[in-house]
């Protein structure tokens, strides 16, 4: 049986991996996620695999995976046609076009002076 009280944290085992780069990448990660959960009110998640592969006599070779996803708004979505080239198009080519007359500008489009009070 194990004596609790000689059990090392995993912050400092945790230090130790990688010469520290492990400990440093996952803060990294936590703040990634905690900036991603602030902006979208979505949830995030970090997955953290370590594994423990026996070697000679006492020694053990640890390897580690870090999976950091912070949340993601969705992506819009769209509805486009497929016309007879099979190109994507965003108008129906099935429907029907309306004979509409072009409405020609009811204004005089050249440029006017302008009058002011000091001119009369």
């Amino acid at each position: 049986m194990t004596d609790k009280s000689k059990v090392a944290l995993f912050s400092e085992q945790v230090d130790m991996i990688e010469g520290g780069a492990l400990d440093r990448d996952l803060g990294e990660g936590i703040r990634e996620v905690l900036r991603g959960v602030k902006e979208t009110r979505l949830q995030g998640e970090i997955k953290l695999t370590i594994k423990f592969k026996p070697e000679r006599g006492d020694q053990v070779l640890i390897s580690a995976d870090l999976d950091v996803k912070p949340p993601k708004l969705p992506r819009s979505k769209s509805i486009l046609f497929i016309d007879e080239d099979d190109t994507l198009i965003d108008v129906d080519p099935h429907q029907q076009k309306l004979p509409l007359a072009e409405k020609q500008p009811e204004y005089d489009a050249r440029p006017r002076l302008a009058h002011t009070n000091e001119d009369k």
